[in-house]
């Protein structure tokens, strides 16, 4: 269950941060929150963050400046992290992302033309 879980968690995580590159509040995550600490912090998630620029503060993970916004490569990084996790959860969930739906013929069209 936690192998499923545990993706979805750290996604959320991640859209957070790029939503809202500026508040801080989204880069810092207690570690003891059950949600934090059982979907991601002891799962392979641990590890994502850590490649990410997280650093484990205390009771917290941080990862950029204290104020401010994050910078646009590591922005970039986070996207790019999250584009990834959207693939691992589509092949979970069994779906090729490179399958077109039934009737569509790789132009955008779905049986019509």
């Amino acid at each position: 269950e936690r192998e499923r879980s545990s993706p979805h968690v750290l996604l959320k995580y991640l859209n957070n941060i790029v939503e809202n590159p500026s508040e801080p509040k989204y880069r810092q995550i207690r570690t003891s929150n059950r949600r934090f600490w059982n979907g991601v912090w002891i799962t392979a998630g641990r590890g994502v963050l850590h490649a990410l620029g997280f650093e484990e503060k205390g009771a917290y993970v941080e990862m950029g400046p204290a104020t401010g916004a994050l910078s646009t490569e590591r922005l970039k990084q986070v996207s790019s992290a999250i584009h990834g996790l959207k693939g691992v959860l589509a092949r979970m969930d069994g779906i090729d992302e490179k399958q077109q739906p039934e009737g569509a013929d790789g132009y955008g069209r779905a049986g019509y033309g």
